[in-house]
């Protein structure tokens, strides 16, 4: 992979390459988890176009402690759970965990995003602050909340969302979708 090297100014590149940002919850790795090495793969093939920037937003405890940066990768930031620091954090887990009807009663959103609170929002917010993307990728549904900050600080770059949660339900209810609307393609 193409990626800037450490201590360049975010702002600049180092390369000719647009920047693009890869928010996942996983960390990139090409052996291991499924979604681990589906993030490896779709992060490799866009650093072939792109200048990669990768923001790794933990979901579980253990991802407290970051392993090391995803092969090859310089420009990178890891955003752990703290919950200790974030009350709104521990009120939604405790929520859930006790009774998933009362957190969508109280939280109409999906439970995916159960971890982003304003504060972890804004502190993967930060990471890449003043840096201007080309394409915003997040990776899964859980990223979108940590990828929105960045697509308002880079208003003309384009935007994907890779919903490839269960694949096999995911593209069952786009076709259903697109036919719903005409579109039988």
């Amino acid at each position: 992979m193409s990626l800037r090297p450490q201590g360049a100014p975010p702002s600049v590149s180092t390369g000719s390459k647009p920047n693009v940002l890869f928010v996942t919850p996983w960390m990139p790795r090409p052996t291991g988890s499924g979604p681990a090495m589906r993030a490896y793969y779709s992060l490799r093939a866009l650093s072939r176009t792109y200048e990669p920037y990768v923001l790794i937003v933990g979901v579980y405890e253990r991802d407290n402690t970051p392993e090391p940066p995803p092969d090859g990768a310089t420009q990178w930031k890891w955003v752990g759970l703290q919950w200790r620091w974030d009350f709104e954090l521990v009120r939604r887990g405790v929520l859930f965990e006790s009774s998933a009807d009362r957190y969508f009663d109280r939280y109409e959103m999906p439970s995916e995003w159960r971890f982003a609170t304003d504060r972890r929002v804004a502190v993967a917010a930060q990471a890449f602050a003043g840096v201007e993307f080309d394409l915003i990728h997040a990776f899964r549904l859980y990223a979108t909340p940590y990828a929105q900050p960045y697509a308002e600080a880079s208003p003309g770059a384009m935007t994907q969302l890779d919903l490839d949660e269960v694949e096999s339900s995911t593209r069952k209810r786009l076709a259903d979708l697109c036919e719903m609307n005409g579109d039988s393609r």
